[in-house]
């Protein structure tokens, strides 16, 4: 949320001169959703993809005393689809906040930001 908020606030001009030409707080808002939504899925998908090609069928375990404990690890499409979810629910939660304070505000301070 705070790197969020630091790259929106370099944009605060940028939603001053749109908020100027006529779009809605409204509007504005809803594109850096989508443009967070966009990037956090490329980011899952990638992570993701690394993961399948480092760990997916490999086995790991531990072992204390007399007792060993052993598992596979499987990345199935079911899993990939739950991590993106959350992922995006995640991403999408921590942007309200840093969105509102940039579509928000009095226009003339976004106008003057720097």
């Amino acid at each position: 949320m705070n790197a969020l908020d630091t790259a929106l606030q370099k944009r605060r001009r940028e939603a001053g001169t749109l908020r100027a030409l006529g779009f809605p707080r409204t509007g504005i808002g809803a594109a850096v959703l989508v443009e967070v939504a966009v990037i956090g899925t490329i980011a899952t998908a990638l992570a993701l993809g690394a993961m399948y090609l480092a760990v997916d069928g490999r086995m790991f375990g531990t072992s204390a005393g007399s007792q060993a404990i052993q598992a596979h690890v499987a990345i199935t499409p079911a899993l990939a689809l739950l991590v993106l979810g959350y992922s995006l629910a995640l991403g999408l939660l921590s942007a309200l906040l840093p969105t509102w304070r940039l579509a928000g505000g009095r226009l003339i301070d976004s106008l003057r930001a720097d």
